[in-house]
């Protein structure tokens, strides 16, 4: 008789875990026809506490039932684990949205583990007459804007010298993340005592640049780049990290 485990909601199955959620596949069944799939084949684990205990099916709120992870083989003999990626968003108690429409499903992630969903840039983000973010460019030359090494469990704030238009009209700021933990860095202008900004994420042992193509000098005299580097929505730890500024002519 085959088990099952009731959950209130299903949804579409998500191929592979991301690490940050440490998820655990301890043990799937070896095939050697390529295309075969198989259900339940799999100890789905949680910091070492099994969540989708192997054979085990789950219950859907209007009593059908679905596998609690489906194995595939493909044509080269890999195996690729999949499991609902609902029912583990609350598992992990992340709220859900489905819109049936567009076929857009969203799981807000909050906290401490929302820094590792942040991309790396916003290439494209533009402010309104003011600067547009571009493909990153480590600039070898131009001119130094900021140069400073930060250890702290304080958040590093800066606003950068009003531009001249003289000196190029890219920006490029690199954070170098020497921490254990990735870090926000939120890149944005400062107008009238409001920062507008977007952030990203700098990886725990990594180095990331964002570059700004500056749109209009005129606008920026009163709007300075502001550069915000904290740990996280009410995450106070230790950061080591150094941050660089370049102004310079784009080729």
């Amino acid at each position: 008789m085959k088990k099952l485990k009731k959950f209130s909601h299903t949804g579409a199955f998500l191929s592979g875990m991301v690490s940050a959620l440490a998820v655990v596949i301890l043990k799937t069944t070896a095939m050697a026809m390529s295309g075969q799939i198989k259900f339940n084949t799999a100890n789905i684990c949680f910091n070492h506490v099994r969540v989708f205990p192997k054979d085990e099916y789950l219950k859907t709120e209007t009593g059908g039932t679905i596998p609690s992870s489906i194995l595939y083989v493909d044509e080269q003999g890999g195996g690729t684990t999949y499991v609902p990626l609902r029912v583990l968003a609350q598992t992990l108690h992340m709220p859900t949205f489905w819109d049936g429409d567009s076929s857009f499903l969203n799981v807000s992630v909050t906290g401490e583990q929302a820094l590792y969903f942040l991309p790396h840039d916003q290439i494209g983000q533009v402010w309104t007459d003011l600067a547009e973010e571009v493909e990153p460019v480590a600039a070898a030359g131009g001119k130094v804007l900021l140069d400073e090494e930060w250890k702290s469990k304080e958040d590093f704030v800066k606003e950068l010298d009003p531009l001249k238009s003289s000196d190029g009209d890219y920006v490029s700021i690199t954070i170098t993340n020497r921490g254990d933990y990735p870090v926000s860095f939120g890149l944005g202008f400062t107008s009238e005592g409001m920062t507008l900004s977007t952030p990203t994420q700098v990886p725990a042992k990594e180095t990331v640049t964002r570059t700004l193509r500056c749109i209009s000098f005129d606008n920026l005299k009163d709007t300075p780049i502001n550069l915000t580097i904290d740990s996280g929505n009410h995450v106070s730890r230790m950061m080591d990290i150094s941050i660089d500024a370049v102004q310079f002519e784009g080729n």
